[in-house]
C-alpha cells in the first residue's frame, strides 16, 4: 500500500460541536427524522428492536472488528497514521472499523446500529467516547458497507456526504480491498466534517457555539 507524501498544508484546526445540522434517517425505514427521539415516529424503529433483531452479544468496539484479519499490520499502520492526522483538525470522532460477513437479508445498516446500542460500554472513557463514535460496517460476504454514527455526532453531520463518500470507494470495497477502501474512506471523511464544520460556524459563529456547548473542550 502506498504511504503518505511530504506536502506540507495549513490545516484548519476545528473546534468540537462544529458540525453540520442535519437530519437523520432511520436504520429500519430509513425516514428522515429531523431531532433526536427514543424511536421512529413512522416506523417504530428504536435500539430495543435493534436488539430484538441480534439476539446475542456484540462485541466490545474497538479500532479494527476483524476477527478474520482482512486488515495487514502495514493496513493498519498506515490507516492510524492517517486517523491521528484527522485526529489534529478534529479531536472529537472515533472510529471503529467492523469487517463481518452478514446473511444477506440482513441489512448492515440495521447491524451497525445494533453495534453502537448493544455493545458493552467498558468504563467511563468508552462512555464518553461512545457518542462519538462513527462505525464502518463492511459486510465482506455480501460486499456492501454502512456507517453508523454515535447520538452526539450523528445530528451534526450530513449523511448524504457519507453516503457519497461510500459510492466513491465502492471498487475498493467490491474488490475486498478493504486496506486502501478504509484509508481513502478516513482522506474523505475529512473533507466531509470540514465541510460541515465550516457551514455550522458560518452559521452559528463562535460565540454561539460556545453558548450551545458549554461542556464541550475546544482544540
Amino acid at each position: 500500500m502506498a504511504g503518505f507524501g511530504n506536502k506540507v498544508e495549513r490545516r484548519k484546526i476545528y473546534r468540537a460541536g462544529s458540525f453540520a445540522v442535519s437530519a437523520m434517517a432511520c436504520p429500519g425505514c430509513r425516514a428522515i427524522v429531523a431531532e433526536s427521539v427514543d424511536q421512529c415516529p413512522q416506523c417504530g424503529y428504536s435500539g430495543h428492536s435493534a436488539v430484538e433483531k441480534f439476539p446475542f452479544a456484540a462485541p466490545a468496539l474497538e479500532r479494527y472488528l476483524d476477527p478474520n484479519e482482512h486488515f495487514s499490520g502495514a493496513d493498519r499502520e498506515v490507516i492510524d497514521r492517517s486517523l491521528d492526522d484527522l485526529a489534529k483538525r478534529f479531536p472529537q470522532p472515533r472510529f471503529c472499523f467492523c469487517v463481518v460477513d452478514l446473511e444477506e437479508e440482513t441489512d448492515p445498516r440495521e447491524f451497525g446500529f445494533w453495534m453502537l446500542n448493544a455493545s458493552p460500554v467498558s468504563g467511563p472513557d468508552e462512555e464518553k467516547l461512545r457518542p462519538w463514535t462513527i462505525l464502518l460496517v463492511i459486510d465482506n460476504a455480501n460486499g456492501r458497507a454502512s456507517i453508523t454514527s454515535g447520538y452526539a455526532i450523528e445530528p451534526f453531520l450530513n449523511e448524504e456526504g457519507w453516503a457519497a463518500l461510500l459510492l466513491q470507494e465502492r471498487q475498493f470495497f467490491s474488490s475486498r480491498n478493504y486496506g486502501a477502501a478504509v484509508l481513502k474512506f478516513v482522506d474523505g471523511a475529512i473533507g466531509v466534517l470540514s465541510e460541515g464544520a465550516e457551514r455550522t460556524e458560518r452559521k452559528l459563529g463562535y460565540r454561539k457555539l460556545e453558548n450551545r456547548y458549554p461542556d464541550r473542550w475546544w482544540k
